[in-house]
């Protein structure tokens, strides 16, 4: 963090949680580790994405982490969660909703971060979704922001060859970069209709 700040000193840096990867024993104590990157963050950190990772553990994910948070001070910098929106089961697709609906019922949420995916018409009932939930007075206003990758080669090869778990692009999209260009042009055109910020990931 010191390193980024000090050659892009206007930098905004998301410190991303993963509690898979942050796991503790007991489990109580993986809640504490993520409530002191909330309260304590690095100097330079803004904001905190929270997510589960891959197959977490049973005892412990995002959601008990944020209710573990609401028993203490709260954060000192704004708290994001993760939402797919790309799951391709209707079955997948409202357990994820569930989960969200969850995650921001605890009021620590400002920030839901879309997972990035190759189906504009999953895209758009997802932000349709969280259209839905903004507008209903139980939950806190969140900003909603987008991951993109560009297409390349390289990406279309790996995510064929050895894809990530739970990133859905679809055979279209992976068919060739000129297809998963179009197809990134349509996420972004849903960006911009429902005020979504977009952040440009690399693989």
């Amino acid at each position: 963090v010191a390193v980024l700040r000090e050659e892009v000193p206007d930098i905004d840096i998301c410190l991303h949680f993963s509690v898979k990867n942050n796991v503790q024993r007991p489990p109580a104590l993986t809640s504490a580790v993520f409530a002191d990157a909330c309260r304590k963050p690095f100097p330079g950190v803004c904001s905190v994405l929270l997510v589960s990772g891959s197959s977490p553990p049973k005892s412990c994910d995002a959601i008990t982490c944020l209710q573990d948070l609401q028993k203490g001070t709260s954060p000192a910098v704004p708290v994001g969660v993760a939402f797919n929106p790309y799951f391709p089961t209707p079955e997948e697709r409202e357990t994820e909703e569930n989960r969200l609906r969850l995650k921001l019922k605890t009021g620590l949420v400002s920030q839901v971060w879309l997972q990035f995916g190759g189906h504009p018409e999953r895209l758009k009932a997802g932000l349709e979704t969280l259209a839905s939930i903004r507008a209903e007075a139980s939950f806190p206003p969140f900003e909603t922001i987008g991951s993109l990758f560009v297409p390349t080669k390289t990406l279309l090869a790996q995510q064929k060859f050895r894809p990530w778990r739970r990133l859905f692009l679809g055979p279209l999209f992976l068919s060739a970069v000129d297809a998963a260009d179009l197809i990134t042009r349509e996420l972004l055109a849903l960006y911009a209709r429902y005020g979504v910020g977009v952040v440009v990931e690399s693989p």
